[in-house]
């Protein structure tokens, strides 16, 4: 892809099953689906692949953090990575996990989706903050997917059913094209529905001209 990443497609099924008798914990058979079967299809992201010593390869879903003066006025309290990446990396990332927290929990559920073995966050900053097209890659952690996202004080299983309730409100509503926006002031969702033709002369304008 142009953005050298690797498209992967998963189909997920969020149909709702009648939960098993504790008599029939034991029993391999899938649970009954309640009412129509519904499965999601998704486009996830593969950053690269990195090759184990037994000869496997593991699946790296790659992300990087920028910081561009640590003076400027709204850097939040950010150390300077050049001087305490190596010392107090652990401060530094709590750091990101506070300024950052929306961002970086996209980034971990963007790897669970994935099925990612590996979620590898680099610290990348301007070699001077005036110049905005020369950088420097500090350094970089490397997490399990499920276990950042814990670490960020979420629930994955809370996540599933965010998504399953959304998947639910659609699935109730007449058909059409709608556009699902977040409140940037308050922990709130917004669904609005659209005339049919909206974006598509954005998407005519992005296309290229036949020669």
């Amino acid at each position: 892809t142009p953005d050298d990443s690797a498209y992967k497609y998963r189909i997920l099924d969020f149909s709702a099953r009648e939960q098993k008798a504790e008599s029939d914990s034991d029993s391999e058979a899938e649970e009954p689906i309640i009412g129509e079967k519904c499965l999601v299809a998704l486009r996830t992201e593969v950053s690269g692949l990195l090759a184990t010593g037994t000869g496997a390869h593991k699946q790296m879903f790659i992300r990087a953090l920028t910081q561009h003066d640590v003076s400027a006025q709204g850097a939040g309290g950010a150390l300077d990575w050049r001087q305490k990446l190596d010392s107090q990396r652990g401060a530094v990332i709590a750091t990101e996990m506070k300024n950052n927290a929306s961002k970086l929990a996209r980034w971990a559920f963007q790897a669970v989706l994935a099925g990612a073995d590996q979620l590898r966050i680099g610290f990348v900053a301007r070699v001077s903050p005036r110049d905005r097209t020369r950088h420097a890659i500090l350094g970089f952690q490397t997490y399990n997917p499920s276990d950042f996202v814990a670490q960020l004080g979420l629930n994955e299983f809370n996540a599933w059913g965010i998504a399953k309730a959304l998947i639910d409100l659609c699935l109730g509503l007449e058909e059409g094209k709608y556009v699902i926006m977040r409140d940037p002031n308050k922990p709130l969702i917004l669904l609005y529905k659209v005339p049919s033709a909206t974006f598509e002369e954005d998407e005519q304008e992005d296309e290229p001209e036949a020669e």
